[in-house]
Protein backbone atom coordinates (compact mmCIF):
# COMPACT_ATOMS: atom_id res chain seq x y z
CA UNK A 1 0.00 0.00 0.00
CA UNK A 2 2.80 2.36 0.98
CA UNK A 3 4.05 1.95 -2.92
CA UNK A 4 0.91 2.96 -4.47
CA UNK A 5 0.32 5.89 -2.39
CA UNK A 6 3.80 7.05 -3.08
CA UNK A 7 3.39 6.34 -6.72
CA UNK A 8 0.64 8.69 -6.85
CA UNK A 9 2.19 11.03 -5.14
CA UNK A 10 4.95 11.15 -7.38
CA UNK A 11 2.27 11.44 -10.10
CA UNK A 12 0.53 14.44 -9.00
CA UNK A 13 3.62 16.29 -8.95
CA UNK A 14 4.37 15.44 -12.57
CA UNK A 15 1.05 16.23 -13.67
CA UNK A 16 1.98 19.59 -12.46
CA UNK A 17 5.02 19.71 -14.11
CA UNK A 18 3.99 19.30 -17.01
CA UNK A 19 1.82 21.96 -16.61
CA UNK A 20 4.05 24.36 -15.60
CA UNK A 21 6.18 23.51 -18.62
CA UNK A 22 3.36 24.02 -21.10
CA UNK A 23 2.05 27.36 -19.52
CA UNK A 24 5.63 28.78 -19.97
CA UNK A 25 5.49 27.70 -23.57
CA UNK A 26 2.33 29.07 -24.09
CA UNK A 27 3.82 32.30 -22.98
CA UNK A 28 6.85 32.60 -24.72
CA UNK A 29 4.77 31.75 -27.70
CA UNK A 30 1.94 34.63 -27.02
CA UNK A 31 5.21 36.83 -26.56
CA UNK A 32 6.47 35.20 -30.02
CA UNK A 33 2.84 36.44 -31.64
CA UNK A 34 1.90 33.07 -32.39
CA UNK A 35 -1.13 33.11 -30.76
CA UNK A 36 -2.65 29.95 -33.15
CA UNK A 37 0.19 28.02 -31.10
CA UNK A 38 -0.42 29.79 -27.57
CA UNK A 39 -3.84 27.90 -27.47
CA UNK A 40 -2.73 24.46 -29.12
CA UNK A 41 -0.27 24.58 -25.51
Amino acid sequence: MPFVRLALAWAVHLYTACGAVFGFLALMAAFDGDYRRTFIM
